[in-house]
């Protein structure tokens, strides 16, 4: 099991991704709909096949949690949502932790349709925060080849994490994931990228 991206929560996108260009050097390749969910991403890759997904409010009229959560969030500022783990075997940590696979997707301005499958989606958006769970279907290799020719980073070093240490250990089935654990709110509160020697944090 790895980090495979983190959500960003923005108000307006276009802003976003040059925000995330001037101050951290980071630049987007581009993104798309979300029309089950109301939303809409720009995808910012960071190395070692991972990125950081701009994410923010396609449909006002959305009732969808994600959508409801987003708005939310980004009332008091854009600010890290959640965390995506990519497991070996995602039907097996459904049945482990008793959730719902739900098929989800993607449609580009180039028309290209990215599908994918989740799990734990309402325990990322609800009072505990923890991480969701992704199967990109046999995309893996192509989409992280693709990420990883476009960052100008190297991938995460580590997520700071509010909540339980053991709880968060319980639900990920105890694999060694580079969360930090402090105390207060739930949830993820910052993510550090490796570049080079150094380490580059974005609150």
């Amino acid at each position: 099991m790895r980090i495979d991206h983190v959500i960003y929560a923005v108000s307006d996108l276009r802003d976003a991704a040059a925000r995330f260009a001037q101050e951290y050097g980071l630049e987007a390749t581009g993104g798309g709909h979300h029309p089950e969910f109301g939303t809409c991403n720009e995808i910012v890759p960071v190395g070692a096949g991972q990125y950081i997904e701009l994410m923010t409010i396609a449909d006002e009229d959305s009732r969808h949690p994600l959508a409801l959560t987003l708005q939310q969030l980004i009332r008091d500022g854009d600010r890290l949502m959640a965390v995506c783990l990519r497991p070996a075997n995602l039907d097996e940590v459904a049945k482990r932790l008793s959730i719902t696979v739900t098929p989800g997707e993607r449609h580009n301005p180039d028309g290209r349709v990215v599908r994918w499958r989740l799990a734990g989606v309402e325990a990322a958006l609800g009072p505990e925060r923890l991480p969701f769970f992704i199967d990109w279907q046999g995309a893996e290799a192509a989409l992280d080849r693709e990420h990883n020719e476009a960052a100008t980073a190297d991938g995460i070093a580590w997520v700071e994490y509010g909540g339980d240490a053991a709880r968060l250990e319980a639900w990920t089935g105890g694999h060694q994931l580079p969360f930090t654990i402090v105390e207060g709110a739930r949830g993820p509160r910052a993510v550090a990228l490796r570049r080079g020697t150094d380490t580059l944090v974005i609150p």
